[in-house]
Formats: structure tokens, sequence, C-alpha cells
């Protein structure tokens, strides 16, 4: 299973009190929010490293008006890229996690607020 970010498996959801086409239990829902934890104390610390781990090799980046971002390697280039110049604070509002079979998806509502290092606005 990924969790919604498109990152890291999570193990069998047997492991974590889910059996296929279920709703998710307590355990399920809180691996996949641990996930997400994971990856917001990542961008706020702005660990690359950190957040490399958690994306799958095949993640892809759609952006407006950019080309798409393919692959684990473009994306952490471009995050740090960006790390480097904004201050990022992100967090991810859960609308419910969904099961089916060995497959989980938390539905989330993402919200970001950046601002320039350098000063300005956010």
């Amino acid at each position: 299973m990924r969790s919604a970010l498109g990152v890291r498996p999570i193990p069998a959801p047997e492991r974590h009190g889910m059996s296929p086409d279920s709703a998710p239990t307590d355990a399920a829902t809180a691996a996949i929010h641990d996930v997400h934890s994971t990856w917001l104390e990542a961008i706020a610390r702005r660990d690359t490293e950190a957040l490399r781990e958690l994306l799958d090799p095949n993640y892809g980046l759609w952006l407006a008006g950019r080309p798409i971002l393919a692959g684990r390697e473009a994306a952490i280039a471009a995050m740090a890229q960006t790390l480097a110049a904004i201050d990022v604070k992100q967090s991810f509002e859960s609308a419910g996690v969904i099961v089916t079979g060995d497959c989980a998806l938390d539905r989330v509502v993402e919200r970001f607020v950046i601002s320039p290092r350098d000063g300005g606005a956010p």
C-alpha cells in the first residue's frame, strides 16, 4: 500500500488491522497518517534526503504551466531548489481513508503557506 502522497509502501493491510475491502481500522489510519507526519516533518526541516526515502521511484509532480517532474530524483532536485528559496508550512486534512484489497487511500485537503526566505509577504 502507499499513502495518498504516492509515497513509500506501507506493510500489508492485515498488519494494520484491515481486511480486504473493509473500512480502515484506527491502526490502518494511524499508519497512513504516520507517513503524512514524517513527510511534514521532513518539509519543515528542508530534509530532501528524508523526502527521497518517502517517494516512490515513479513519483510524478504536475505543476500548472510547467513540465511534469517525472521520477523521484527530478522531484527531489526541484524540492531542494524550492526549499532553499522559500519557507513552506504544509498541512493535510483527511477527508477519509478508503481501503480496497491491498490498497488504502487517504483523501486529503493539502494546504501550503509559503514565504520567501529572503523576506516578503507569505
